[in-house]
């Protein structure tokens, strides 16, 4: 096969992952075979083009996600029988070895930069029109009402942390989009506008934890653009920070400000509840969470080394917090029985132990690291894909802390495609600006 057809196809593989999860349940497809897809072929790809050395940092980031994935496979077995719990956990964790060659595919196969922003054109289609389905199933008014987008289809926080994702790398696609034309930057600018408003009704708090920082990384660069007009026009500028503008207007004029408020108020007041410890305050959905990190405590200090298992989690949980809120709030609790611990240093620490914990550092640490150290010295015409690697880094380590991605097939591909993307098209930036 040629190494266009190649190209072509894994782009096409990409851009299918990227719709079927996040309207997965519309579609009666198996998207994890896409999956073991992807394995073959950039295991494939790598084979053929043994003579040519791959970027080192490439080989450092699989050397991490191959470490995360043996404490997996460590501890399970040190943990006895391989559960359907267990199974699972497995299942998802070899796919994170999948995933990462996507990076390795993008080294050897190198499509255009334009590749990067169309695919996350795509994502943020299928983000719409899940929200136009939402949206008809459920009606505009009450979403405005405080209905959460996402109950009619999929999930809140699984549409609210996927939009975002989409909306704060596309923030830094304005100057891209406007040099195709009039016409596509206008139908981009739709697209940015429903993914934003897909966030804000989804009113997952932890996908707007990420906003606070996006807006001042794209802030920074594009005042930076503006005071290098030499190079970047000043209509174009003003169009950039026009939207910001807008963005802002729009959630202190629109009903959405009153659902933004009103999510951000429950959840200080639902902090400071919990910590005075008052009646009931560890049963709203933030007391759920902080008893839950609470009662981890235990398990994570007397099974420091290799964790608590997946098998025995649930168990666990519903004991320990019961323990938490007789003691701490003096009240019978018959406990907590999630899948998982609602925060993913604390969980992986927690069934894996402190190298399950190092892992998850580890994966966050590089890629800090390689976003931060290739930004500056980037061109600043190929800067936005370092941002938007450098933002979803910093959005995904404060997502960690109120979730627990890697525990669900769905939500890990949302970390780990976005990722390997970001990565393996930062260096392919770095390697046309060489040229």
């Amino acid at each position: 096969m040629s190494k266009s057809f190649n190209k072509n196809f894994f782009l096409w593989l990409i851009a299918t992952i990227l719709v079927v999860n996040i309207v997965g349940k519309l579609i009666p497809f198996n998207h994890e075979s896409l999956f073991v897809l992807i394995f073959i072929m950039g295991a494939v790809v790598w084979y053929k083009n043994r003579d040519i050395k791959i970027d080192s940092r490439i080989l450092i980031w699989l050397g991490i996600i191959v470490f995360y994935w043996l404490v997996t496979i460590v501890t399970l077995s040190l943990h006895g029988s391989l559960g359907e719990r267990a199974m699972e956990q497995l299942n998802i964790t070899h796919s994170f070895i999948a995933f990462s060659m996507i990076s390795v595919l993008l080294f050897y196969l190198r499509p255009s930069i334009d590749a990067f922003w169309y695919l996350i054109g795509i994502a943020a289609v299928a983000s719409s029109v899940l929200l136009v389905m939402e949206i008809a199933y459920v009606g505009w008014e009450e979403f405005t009402n405080g209905v959460r987008l996402g109950t009619g289809y999929l999930h809140p926080v699984k549409m609210g942390v996927f939009a975002n994702i989409v909306f704060i790398i596309m923030v830094g696609s304005l100057l891209w989009a406007y040099r195709r034309g009039r016409s596509f930057f206008t139908i981009w600018i739709l697209l940015l506008l429903a993914t934003f408003l897909t966030v804000v009704f989804s009113q997952t708090r932890q996908a707007w934890i990420g906003w606070p920082e996006a807006m001042i990384a794209w802030g920074i660069y594009y005042f930076i653009l503006f005071k290098n007009r030499k190079k970047i026009s000043f209509k174009q500028v003003s169009l950039a920070l026009a939207f910001f503008v807008l963005i802002a207007a729009f959630l202190i004029k629109s009903p959405a400000f009153s659902v933004f408020e009103k999510r951000i108020t429950q959840a200080i007041t639902s902090v400071e509840n919990y910590f005075d410890r008052e009646e009931n305050a560890f049963k709203t959905s933030v007391g759920q969470r902080l008893i839950a990190f609470e009662a981890s405590a235990a398990g994570i200090s007397n099974n420091f080394w290799i964790g608590i298992g997946e098998n025995d989690f649930r168990e666990f949980q519903t004991r320990e917090t019961s323990k938490v809120a007789l003691e701490k709030f003096g009240q019978n609790f018959k406990g907590i029985d999630y899948r998982h611990l609602h925060n993913q240093y604390l969980m992986s620490f927690l069934t894996k132990g402190v190298f399950g914990f190092i892992g998850v550092l580890l994966i966050l640490g590089f890629m800090f690291w390689f976003f931060v150290k290739g930004l500056r010295r980037a061109d600043l015409e190929q800067k936005p894909i370092w941002i938007s690697g450098l933002v979803f880094t910093m959005a995904s380590a404060l997502v960690f802390i109120p979730d627990s991605p890697f525990i669900r097939s769905d939500t890990a591909a949302h970390f780990f495609v976005f990722a390997n993307l970001l990565i393996g098209f930062a260096i392919l930036s770095e390697s046309k600006l060489k040229k």
